[in-house]
């Protein structure tokens, strides 16, 4: 979306994918260009891969044991400062080739590529944005690194953590110190001139502004520590496929319909299907026996209700892991994205994820499912959103929810005006990034 955004108003995108690659050929002779930095995959916008990541099954747990090995830590450690050495190098190639106006990424946090890019950015005097791609919760990161003792650090080495780099270093709710990055991974990227930076934030990076969906994660950034002059609110580029969506409600109603031989007129019951075991965060046996509790509990809600389930696979799921258990339950596996169909629905159930926010925008009542128990309050002030911590409670919250006319028993006036402070959901999100990167009437009448 960004980046046909830049081209209709002039700029030429050009999409750094990794340390090497270019995604989009560029004229040398044209100064308008815009890059953008968008992580470690392939696409614009693709989730960072992160630095700590958890342990699934007997690989992953074998790998965390050597991670805390000091000898295999120590050589990360050096492998990640010849890495960051190199990618440096790559970085200040890339933006001397393309001689860009500005410079997006979608994490500032991520040693691959965006923390390079952004230190050559700074040193050419470039113009920086940082826009989150999904949901940046603070107490998201902390449970991450909870479970990877690798980040745990006491003794000595939080002595020299807080004198050298006290940004890096947090204080859990269960009064665990964590690193953002493992130890010796933390050093070099200290000597790499980011001490200073505080990971546990977005936007206590080096960007010098940070994009936010709406007026509530506006606040949250300021108490988190951001100063407000650096935050600007515009909604994410996301948002603007998910307003087209909106207009063409009634056209996708139809279509959905059409191709899934539904019956006309009912209400829909939508689900973004938990992906804990895509995202490292559960076993795959036990994440499909929990997605088969939640897919039996739709169905008697969908009979109840009167209503249809179609079930939206996050890009990360493949369809035939998900394909028999929804057969099973009866329930429809549907191809298009959860920001094409999402306006159809009169209530979204999914986990803890930036979708929350697309339906809470939208004042569309949201049941999440937070299996894992993590306890996150980032949506305690909205009055849409339920949270439940198993099938049994989510089935249980939908009878207290919906009467049998699925009528919503909620503040729907309260929810409205929450809405608003959410995200901003115009179309005018992409238009209001590429503003950041102009001076002021540049981009007047285009």
């Amino acid at each position: 979306m960004l980046t046909q955004a830049a081209i209709e108003v002039g700029l030429t995108p050009v999409v750094l994918v990794s340390r090497r690659t270019l995604a989009a050929a560029f004229d040398p002779g044209v100064r308008r260009l815009l890059c953008v930095g968008g992580g470690v995959a392939p696409i614009v916008g693709a989730a960072s891969v992160t630095s700590a990541p958890l342990p699934r099954g007997q690989a992953g747990a074998l790998k965390s044991q050597l991670l805390r090995l000091p000898g295999v830590a120590l050589l990360r450690g050096i492998r990640g400062w010849f890495r960051l050495y190199v990618q440096r190098c790559a970085m200040r190639k890339a933006l001397f080739d393309v001689d860009p106006k500005a410079v997006f990424v979608f994490d500032e946090r991520t040693p691959d590529i965006n923390m390079p890019l952004l230190r050559e950015a700074k040193d050419r005097g470039l113009r920086t944005i940082v826009v989150p791609y999904a949901m940046a919760a603070g107490e998201a990161r902390e449970f991450v690194r909870l479970r990877e003792p690798a980040c745990h650090v006491k003794g000595a080495r939080l002595a020299i953590a807080l004198r050298l780099f006290p940004n890096h270093v947090r204080k859990s709710t269960s009064d665990v110190s964590l690193l953002f990055y493992p130890f010796w991974e933390t050093v070099a990227v200290y000597l790499h001139g980011f001490g200073r930076c505080s990971p546990w934030i977005l936007g206590g990076g080096l960007a010098d502004l940070l994009a936010v969906f709406g007026e509530y994660d506006r606040e949250a950034a300021i108490q988190e520590g951001v100063h407000p002059t650096k935050i600007r609110v515009t909604g994410q580029p996301s948002l603007d496929e998910l307003h087209r969506s909106l207009l063409a409600r009634e056209v996708i109603r139809v279509e959905i319909e059409s191709t899934y031989r539904l019956a006309s007129s009912k209400p829909f019951i939508i689900c973004a299907v938990p992906h804990q075991a895509e995202e490292n965060l559960l076993d795959e046996g036990v994440h499909l026996a929990e997605t088969r509790a939640l897919f039996a509990v739709l169905s008697r809600q969908k009979l109840r209700l009167g209503a249809h389930v179609l079930l939206s696979l996050h890009p990360k799921s493949k369809e035939e892991s998900y394909r028999d258990l929804a057969d099973e339950a009866g329930l429809v596996l549907v191809r298009a994205p959860l920001s094409r169909i999402l306006p159809l629905a009169d209530v979204m159930v999914g986990t803890l994820s930036s979708t929350v926010r697309w339906a809470a925008a939208l004042a569309i009542p949201v049941m999440v499912v937070d299996t894992l128990r993590r306890g996150y309050k980032i949506f305690d002030h909205l009055g849409v959103v339920r949270i439940t911590y198993s099938a049994d409670e989510l089935e249980s919250t939908f009878v207290e929810s919906f009467d049998e006319e699925f009528r919503w028993r909620g503040a729907l006036g309260v929810v409205k005006d929450q809405a608003n402070k959410v995200a901003l959901i115009d179309g005018n999100a992409c238009a209001r990034l590429l503003a950041l990167t102009c001076d002021e009437g540049e981009l007047d009448g285009k």
